[in-house]
């Protein structure tokens, strides 16, 4: 019969909290009803995930991953030369945060100013009338007027957009500490081996940042298929090593180490779990992974040479990752040039006028799909991350 491990509680029905091994605004699929109960809950870092998943989001929302509950946050981003802000939206498409609004000083024929806007949808372009009104004595059935009139156009994105970023921390690290805490008591291990670890993390006054780390080995710690991202876990027991210890790695690149135990005396133990985060389905991985205890209070210690070199291997696998993001997004917009490129002729040509197709309408298609890739190709998105700070 399951128990709170915090409270030794038997779980029921009625005091059963669901709780995401990896939280679900990363897109974490594995849950269960017998690790905490709804009174405990609490104690265990609700905050402490929502700062781990606002640090990550900006992977979340790029790839739009999909989630148990709602979807990522949309991204906020800037254009440095112009100093204009604007959204990504899940996915990566940009949007506009405010409008832009331009009087020309000039009169025209029947003494009128002309307003140029430029909005994001009809509904803030609304908004932006309805504010002018009053002050250029537009009338309602003038905004009507326009609104019908208005032109939408889609256009490729050729700015440079930035955002910065932040990872670590202690509300983080407590994040991912729970995270191989909960993978291990899922999975059946024995929880006299991390009482005391739990002891500790519920205590003010003990720094569990001793017993957490951002790990970067000289090698693949998790064999990935070309292009795969992954969550994932893994829980050694080592009795030649005397300790119990956790790895998580999330979207390939956030990597970290949990102490659970520094003198555990059980038989050796593995734990794995392989997420991927776009297919949504469990792999099986081949892993290694195999830390002495000098390795380990080496990563614990974190000290400066460490610091950089983590920050080195971090900015590499971010580097990866957006090269990913770049490739998905490369491939979505190629197919969304194709299938524009066909209903472009399928308006010119319709198809009860023209049911076969004709050296005209490939003719067309060919040179419609060349000048809008040969547009996106000059004008294509780019996304950086500015100095990625990791704090401990």
């Amino acid at each position: 019969m399951a128990k709170c491990y915090i409270c030794k509680e038997i779980l029921n029905k009625s005091n059963s909290s669901i709780e995401h091994i990896i939280p679900n605004a990363l897109g974490g699929n594995l849950k269960s009803r017998n690790l905490i109960c709804k009174s405990c809950n609490s104690k265990m870092g609700l905050e402490e995930d929502a700062i781990l998943a606002e640090q990550l989001n900006f992977i979340a929302s790029m790839l739009d991953i999909k989630r148990d509950r709602g979807q990522p946050q949309p991204i906020e981003v800037e254009d440095k030369e112009k100093g204009k802000k604007y959204r990504l939206l899940p996915g990566g498409k940009p949007e506009m945060i405010k409008p832009e609004i331009e009087v020309v000083n000039k009169v025209d024929e029947e003494g009128q100013k002309k307003i140029n806007i430029i909005a994001r949808d009809e509904k803030q372009a609304k908004s932006v009338l309805n504010g002018l009104q009053r002050k250029y004595n537009i009338s309602n059935q003038q905004i009507e007027e326009i609104l019908e009139s208005i032109e939408i156009k889609e256009e490729y994105f050729k700015e440079h957009l930035s955002f910065k970023s932040m990872f670590g921390g202690e509300k983080a690290l407590r994040a991912i500490a729970k995270i191989g805490l909960n993978f291990y008591i899922y999975s059946g291990g024995n929880i006299k081996w991390v009482d005391d670890f739990i002891d500790k993390y519920l205590s003010e006054s003990f720094d569990i940042l001793s017993r957490i780390s951002f790990i970067y080995l000289n090698y693949d710690v998790v064999e990935k298929q070309e292009d795969e991202i992954l969550h994932s876990i893994l829980i050694i027991g080592d009795s030649e090593e005397n300790m119990l210890y956790s790895y998580v790695e999330l979207f390939n690149a956030y990597k970290v180490v949990i102490l659970l135990n520094d003198s555990y005396e059980a038989p050796d133990l593995k734990f794995s779990y392989f997420f991927d985060v776009e297919n949504r389905k469990e792999r099986n991985r081949k892993y290694k992974l195999k830390l002495s205890q000098t390795e380990m209070i080496k990563y614990l210690k974190k000290d400066n040479e460490l610091y950089k070199s983590n920050i080195e291997r971090l900015i590499t696998e971010m580097n990866n990752i957006m090269r990913i993001i770049y490739s998905r997004h490369q491939s979505k917009l190629i197919n969304k040039i194709i299938k524009d490129a066909f209903e472009e002729m399928d308006n010119k040509y319709p198809q009860e006028d023209n049911p076969y197709i004709t050296s005209e309408m490939v003719s067309f298609l060919s040179r419609e799909i060349s000048e809008r890739y040969v547009t996106y190709l000059i004008k294509t998105d780019r996304l950086e991350y500015l100095n990625p700070a990791l704090s401990y």
